[in-house]
């Protein structure tokens, strides 16, 4: 069934925009009075990318793996990517987000209730 391709469609990438708009903050903020501490360099990421860092969070904090996205990277790569680095380097294995899995498997079989195979 082709119904299980929706699964793997991606957002257009972000990380060139991400780089750009983080150095036109950087130039915004720069020779403001600011505690650094509390400004963090920009960071935009995809709902999508929220709902894969949820599994992680038990383990390691929101900030920790924004910190690695903050790390020169290409432009165009994505924030899954960085994520998917920095849990290397922890040796965090991958795990899926199962309220994700489990909302999907539900639309996916009412979805297929609308269809009729033919054979």
């Amino acid at each position: 069934m082709e119904i299980c391709a929706l699964k793997s469609l991606k957002l257009p990438q972000i990380g060139f925009a991400n780089r750009e708009l983080r150095n036109l903050f950087a130039e915004e903020i720069k020779g403001r009075n600011f505690d650094p501490a509390l400004v963090r360099p920009l960071s935009l990421l995809t709902v999508e990318d929220l709902e894969n860092v949820l599994p992680y969070l038990n383990e390691v904090s929101l900030t920790e793996i924004l910190d690695e996205y903050i790390e020169p990277h290409e432009p165009l790569f994505r924030f899954e990517h960085a994520l998917n680095q920095f849990l290397k380097k922890r040796g965090i294995d991958d795990r899926p987000n199962e309220w994700i899995e489990r909302k999907f498997d539900e639309l996916r079989h009412s979805v297929l209730g609308l269809f009729t195979v033919f054979d």
